[in-house]
């Protein structure tokens, strides 16, 4: 990412960030090749059709295939491994189809790895898939083999797990046209060792009946446990060539099943040398075994055809991809469910995954364990009707994700800190109809679909739940595992808007418990009819600004603020407790806003920058009628300065920053430039290659008989006739003005007063004061301020995305702060720029 700045009229480029990327392609946008999350597996995208073959008894009796096959289609249906209940019935079904499985060499195609910092700094990201365990669950294994030769070729393979399948593609070839009878001696067979050690061919590939050069033979079958041997000859004919490509599914036992995307293995920061400074290392398996969770059970119904099978010849599904017969009859629906499934249902919150527990380990520069912490959520699976149909939704648990528990260790695995968590479903969950799924009458599957009428429905509920915080245990630890502080935090909440209405922390004070609880009411406690901007933030909807706040300290009331609240919730007006004697809290009053001993504190108002939408506060009036004013830079989202004593229009202050004047005024000459590392604060500065340079003229009215006099300063880094001017209502004989007299080639600063004499015959409701500064064209300008001699000033610039640089006091000597490359605090100077502080950063608990 390139970032450009105006520089004398041109635009220059900034340090840029830069962003590299995993050097894998993705594919095309409707590519195949995706696993079930919809990421990158580089599987193969043609699906060939293969003919279906299962037999009662593998071990004695033989098939010969002599059907023609050839087809093939490109799919993102899944292959579908179904083993029935009664495997002496035989329902197990296989449905060819695309490999849907995570491919962890691919998965992170075109992924974010790596950030470069405009600072030098560099942060690596490493990653892994997502993983989730659970009981008895299954893994897709995938095994290629083939055998391939003009004489004789031999496989052997074996089978540990039952439920496998064995798909293969025999090519024949001759050199000259094959004429049934002659050339018999071909062959290719699959054969099983029986229990006494004999092979027994139990499929076997024949020749075609019909003349022919080649032949091709797509078939699969499903084998039980044992051990297996695939065999190619050419029956010793020279002319003839024979290979059989094979592929072995199946479905094993696993611990861990690759899902849903990628998760954070490790975060590498380094300096701009390249040299590790820390690094964070996340683990989410322990004992081999995932924390992970599949928050939903895999779904995938094709439609209602895909659910048949012929419960007398072929024992198997019609009619996906055209591999099988149409069945000859219609048996029972069936509920599939496998590891090579698409997921209908979805996660309460974030992925598909959710972890019950993840460590976090920190490694300090010196490759040093500097302690690692635990983390433990709430994990919950989707829970389902007992009567299930096609795409029923479920109902998700809604405190999926939300932290149970979090432990903290030094590097000597000794415990340090823990932090607990309760929660709550106090007002209960709510059960709503969603909707009314519809299906066909299990008997009338294979019926006319034009002829079936009657349908069988099943209604869907979803519930939801609204869990809250309700309490919160910390506890820290010495060296010796005792612990040294316990804190309790409860919560209660408002059952009409469900926001926390009173919060309580109790800890160990001396020989007794202390309470300290924080009571809150919201803008619907309240009677819509007290003040009318209660109702004016009910109709604009905004329910969650805090009215009244009070601080209870075992019983007694100790603090209080009441808030009004501008239509747009913006704070209007500030009334704070006040009563020198301690008292209980009163009951709360839904017809009363100003309760007693409740005095205006603070007053504020708001104003929109130029081009901006934001609405921020510029004035606050305290209690005292001292008026304090913020002006707003950074395309008015950040203050540049905060002024005590001033109102928003008799005080004014610009360092430039942004390329912005803040509302002084510039004449075309003078020219806003870029000097890194060359401006007095910040980044910028004003060349006036001319005479005159920024001005600006202040309405201060009346205002002005409150004050001894105005202020104005600037620093400069310019030759002697260089100046700073004020002057009243364009009246010379008011004006002053002081010239730069020190080093022209550092920054000097120059500050002038106009005292109240000078103006004070002149006092009336428009009165104004000019100020500009100017006098050499080639000077450098910067930090401009303006403000009555009673007030204070502070101004402030940034490094947008990584903090203040510059603070600069009442007197405008700024105070300097530098980070490292990875936006750290690192140095804090004076305004001679001599390090004041140092910070170094090194993990632990």
């Amino acid at each position: 990412m390139q970032e450009y700045g105006w520089n004398n009229n041109y635009f220059e480029t900034i340090s840029p960030y830069l962003f590299y990327y995993n050097s894998i392609e993705l594919p095309a946008k409707n590519a195949f090749s995706i696993d079930l999350w919809g990421y990158f597996n580089n599987s193969d995208p043609v699906i060939k059709n293969y003919h279906h073959i299962q037999l009662s008894d593998i071990y004695n009796g033989t098939t010969f295939v002599n059907q023609f096959e050839t087809n093939s289609i490109n799919t993102k249906i899944p292959r579908v491994l179904y083993f029935g209940d009664n495997s002496s019935n035989f329902t197990n079904i296989f449905l060819n189809g695309a490999n849907r499985a995570v491919n962890p060499n691919t998965i992170e195609a075109s992924i974010l790895k790596k950030i470069v910092y405009p600072t030098g700094g560099i942060t690596e990201f490493l990653y892994e898939p997502n993983t989730y365990s659970g009981n008895n669950i299954k893994c897709d294994t995938e095994i290629t083999f083939n055998t391939n030769s003009s004489g004789y070729s031999v496989h052997y393979f074996s089978i540990q797990d039952p439920g496998a399948f064995l798909l293969m593609q025999l090519n024949m070839h001759l050199n000259i046209p094959h004429n049934p009878g002659v050339y018999d001696q071909m062959e290719a067979s699959v054969s099983v060792k029986n229990q006494q050690g004999e092979w027994k061919k139990f499929i076997k590939f024949l020749p075609t009946q019909e003349p022919t050069n080649s032949l091709i033979s797509n078939i699969h079958v499903m084998l039980e446990p044992g051990d297996y041997r695939v065999e190619t000859s050419s029956g010793n004919i020279s002319q003839m060539h024979i290979s059989l490509d094979a592929k072995l599914l199946s479905q094993v036992s696993c611990d861990n099943i690759n899902a849903d995307g990628l998760r954070v293995k490790e975060i590498l920061n380094y300096d701009k040398n390249y040299v590790l400074a820390n690094s964070q290392l996340y683990e989410y398996t322990f004992d081999g075994i995932s924390s992970g969770i599949n928050m939903s059970p895999f779904e995938f119904i094709i439609n209602q055809y895909d659910l048949f099978y012929n419960n007398y010849t072929y024992r198997q599904p019609c009619c996906l991809l055209g591999s099988i017969y149409f069945p000859f009859d219609c048996h029972t629906f069936i509920n599939i469910g496998s590891t090579s499934f698409s997921n209908v249902s979805h996660a309460a919150k974030g992925n598909q995954i959710g972890y019950s527990k993840v460590l976090r380990r920190q490694i300090s520069s010196e490759e040093q364990n500097s302690g690692y912490s635990m983390f433990y959520f709430v994990n919950e699976p989707t829970s389902y009707q007992p009567v299930r149909l096609p795409y029923y939704p479920g109902v998700k648990n809604l405190k999926n994700g939300i932290i149970l528990k979090e432990e903290h260790y030094n590097n000597n695995k000794d415990t340090v800190y823990k932090k607990t968590y309760n929660y709550s479903n106090a007002f209960g969950s709510n059960k709503s109809v969603m909707g009314l799924i519809t299906l066909k009458n299990n008997h009338e599957f294979c019926q006319d679909p034009l002829l079936v009428k009657s349908v069988v429905g099943q209604v869907y509920y979803k519930i939801s739940d609204w869990w809250f915080l309700e309490r919160i245990l910390e506890e820290k630890f010495d060296l010796n595992g005792q612990k040294t502080i316990s804190s309790e935090i409860n919560y209660k909440y408002n059952p009409l808007n469900r926001l926390p209405s009173q919060i309580t922390n109790s800890y160990l004070e001396g020989l007794g418990i202390k309470e300290v609880s924080q009571k809150i009411k919201y803008v619907g406690d309240y009677s819509v009819y007290v003040l009318p901007f209660f109702k004016n933030l009910i109709d604009n909807h905004i329910l969650d600004k805090k009215i009244k706040i009070e601080k209870i300290e075992n019983d007694f009331l100790v603090d209080g603020k009441l808030t009004r609240f501008t239509d747009f919730g913006e704070p209007e007006i500030e009334y704070i407790y006040e009563n020198p004697v301690i008292s209980f809290p009163e009951d709360h009053n839904a017809s009363v806003f100003l309760q007693q001993n409740y005095n205006p504190k603070r007053e504020f108002s708001y104003s929109h920058g130029s081009n901006s939408a934001l609405a921020n506060l510029v004035s606050l009036k305290e209690k005292n009628n001292l008026s304090n004013s913020i002006d707003w830079g950074y395309a008015y989202s950040k203050p540049i300065s905060f002024t005590i004593n001033s109102t928003s229009m008799e005080s004014l202050h610009t360092s430039f920053e942004n390329n912005e004047s803040n509302d002084w005024s510039l004449y075309s000459e003078n020219t806003i430039l870029k000097v890194d590392g060359g401006a007095h604060t910040g980044e910028y500065v004003v060349k006036t290659n001319s005479n005159a340079g920024p001005f600006k003229t202040f309405l201060v009215g009346l205002e002005a008989e409150k004050h001894p006099g105005y202020t104005a300063s600037v620093w400069v880094k310019g030759g002697s006739g260089a100046f700073i001017h004020i002057e009243v209502d364009g009246n010379w004989s008011t004006h002053v003005r002081k010239n730069n007299v020190d080093d022209p080639q550092q920054w000097n600063l120059i500050e002038i007063e106009i005292p109240k004499s000078n103006y004070e015959s002149l006092l009336n409701s428009n009165l104004t004061f000019k100020v500009y500064v100017g006098g050499d064209a080639n000077a450098l300008w910067d930090d401009i301020r303006f403000h009555p001699s009673d007030a204070s000033m502070t101004t402030y610039t940034y490094a947008p995305l990584i903090g203040t640089t510059s603070q600069s006091d009442a007197n405008n000597l700024p105070t300097y702060y530098e980070y490292d490359a990875f936006g750290r605090l690192k140095y804090i100077r004076d305004h001679k720029r001599n390090i004041l502080k140092t910070f170094e950063y090194n993990y632990a608990h």
